[in-house]
């Protein structure tokens, strides 16, 4: 369970790391990043940075070696940006949730896009008699 605390410690990284893959990191391995999610532990002595990675994957590999090989630039960073007592040591995560739900909603399209150009070959677009739900009343 998250607590205030650690969600505050969260929302921080997420910002840090964020700016620092931005405006700060010029390694060429370095594509469109974006942190999506931040997971603090709640002792706070870890936090897993979970990231979205436009490309495919040996892209998105690359990009996880350049991020994890620039974490002691994103732990001096953070410690900089934290008034804790302790700063969370950082692991990174590919996120491919963002690449799913575009599969999905393309997934979506296409279904919806089959069934309209089905309705149009039997001539049933706008047709009530072609509803089952109105067909049942």
């Amino acid at each position: 369970m998250s607590t205030r605390r650690t969600l505050k410690v969260a929302r921080v990284i997420k910002e840090v790391v964020s700016r620092v893959l931005m405006f700060e990191l010029g390694d060429p391995r370095m594509g469109f990043v974006t942190v999506t999610e931040v997971d603090v532990s709640a002792d706070m002595h870890n936090a897993t940075v979970r990231m979205s990675v436009m490309g495919d994957e040996k892209k998105a590999e690359l990009c996880l070696r350049a991020v994890d090989h620039a974490r002691s630039l994103l732990q001096r960073e953070l410690a900089s940006a934290l008034t804790t007592k302790t700063v969370p040591r950082l692991s990174f995560q590919l996120d491919d949730s963002v690449k799913k739900s575009v599969e999905i909603s393309r997934l979506i399209q296409h279904a919806v896009s089959e069934d309209r150009a089905r309705q149009e070959e039997t001539g049933r677009l706008g047709d009530p008699q072609g509803d089952p739900e109105e067909q049942a009343e």
